[in-house]
């Protein structure tokens, strides 16, 4: 039987933002997000070359607290 988990990471933040017409990068900032781990592995470090895994946003408090 498998040992599924979520627990809270944080990856950098790759979004961009334009500042006086140029497009720039976040530096120094992180999202957090709860990663999905099975057996004690990673599905974010699993597939974070491909980028496929996308982050669960925190979404209500109700839902929030039944994780």
């Amino acid at each position: 039987m498998n040992k599924i988990e979520i627990k809270l990471e944080k990856r950098p933040d790759t979004r961009h933002y334009i500042d006086n017409e140029q497009l720039k990068r976040f530096e120094n900032k992180f999202m957090h997000f709860a990663d999905i781990t099975i057996d004690g592995n990673s599905l974010y470090q699993e597939f974070k070359q491909y980028d496929f895994i996308s982050t669960l946003g925190w979404g209500t408090e109700e839902s929030q607290n039944a994780v």
